[in-house]
């Protein structure tokens, strides 16, 4: 009898401590959920606040920007490259497919994304909400015209941007460059443009008392969103009329 109880005792011992056990790990394991929780909320925290704060100071370049290029001046001062440069490729609608290189390998683009969408152009632009009626007046006026137009930021994409936005210019027909703004990725962008023989055609805002012109080195200069418009479809007009 006593051994029974013995046992009895022992069985109750062990599913005592086999609960306590269960219990204390079930609370180790919700404190753990927790503070993994609270860590995560405060990385999300971080990262929204990092992310105003480039916003905020891009806004702040954008803003000096616009007062750098208050007048004729500055901006031909600023824009000397683009002013001096020739016209690297013909303005024309007759894109060829992109030569396959080593860049373009190791930058993710493989040699059979690089045939030419006939229907597709590209815009680089600053992606920053200073610049998008630009971009719509750009997109609505290419659409208009039975064009496709896209830009490096409207799809959802996993990991790095760029072999995205390379592909697509690869592929586009015509590339549009917006270079207000002196954003060092459109003119990143614009230089593998180039680099990638595509016809370019850049668009930037007027300024006041420019007295050069700046129409045969392909940047159309438009003084408001309707003005862009106009000169766009006239100038989409006249490629595709030369084809």
């Amino acid at each position: 009898m006593d051994k029974l109880i013995d046992n009895n005792t022992l069985t109750q011992i062990l599913i005592m401590t086999f609960s306590f056990i269960g219990i204390l790990t079930t609370a180790l394991l919700y404190f753990e959920k927790i503070r993994n929780l609270q860590k995560k909320r405060k990385e999300e925290k971080q990262i929204v606040e990092i992310e105003y704060m480039r916003k905020s100071y891009e806004d702040k370049i954008y803003q000096l920007t616009d007062k750098l290029l208050a007048n004729g001046a500055r901006w031909e001062d600023i824009n000397h490259l683009f002013l001096s440069s020739p016209n690297v490729t013909p303005l024309s609608s007759n894109a060829q497919k992109v030569f396959y290189t080593n860049f373009l390998k190791y930058s993710g683009v493989k040699e059979n994304d690089l045939s030419i969408q006939k229907d597709l152009v590209f815009v680089l632009t600053p992606f920053n909400p200073a610049f998008e009626k630009q971009f719509f007046a750009i997109k609505k006026t290419c659409e208009r015209m039975g064009l496709k137009c896209v830009r490096g930021d409207e799809e959802f994409i996993r990991g790095e941007i760029l072999p995205s936005i390379i592909k697509q210019m690869a592929q586009a027909r015509l590339v549009i460059a917006n270079i207000d703004g002196r954003n060092p990725n459109v003119y990143y962008e614009l230089g593998l443009a180039h680099g990638m023989d595509k016809p370019v055609l850049m668009v930037a805002s007027s300024v006041e008392n420019l007295t050069f012109d700046l129409q045969s080195r392909q940047i159309l200069l438009f003084k408001s969103i309707d003005d862009l418009q106009q000169k766009l479809r006239d100038a989409l007009t006249r490629i595709l009329i030369h084809e």
